[in-house]
């Protein structure tokens, strides 16, 4: 599980890349690939920062997810997120496929995930 360091060192970084093709800006919570732009709810945008952070296990993406955050959640919540979250995998360009169910275990993102560097303000 992750502490409350690490979370705000999670939360420090803001812009990834998915697949590297399909941007991902946690802040804004929006997906997007060429001009396709969709926007992602709070939850789904969580569940993305936990895939970046290594998580998989079903409980340790719940407690990141949502009990973070001091709200509590069913099995069918969880469930409903990651069919959510792949079917604007879909809508985006991206598999369904990529979000790898781990029976027993939770779930994983068979794509890379990696942050986008900020350049420093040009002067």
């Amino acid at each position: 599980m992750m502490d409350a360091v690490t979370f705000r060192i999670v939360m420090n970084e803001s812009i990834f890349l998915l697949d590297k093709r399909v941007v991902f800006d946690s802040t804004k919570m929006t997906l997007s690939h060429g001009n396709e732009i969709i926007r992602i709810s709070e939850a789904e945008t969580h569940l993305l920062l936990a895939f970046w952070h290594g998580l998989y296990k079903k409980e340790d993406i719940i407690h990141f997810v949502w009990e973070n955050r001091g709200g509590c959640v069913s099995e069918s919540s969880y469930y409903k997120l990651i069919n959510q979250m792949r079917n604007d995998f879909s809508s985006i360009g991206l598999q369904p496929s990529d979000i790898v169910t781990r029976p027993r275990v939770g779930v994983s993102l068979s794509v890379a995930i990696e942050p986008i560097k900020k350049s420093p303000p040009s002067r």
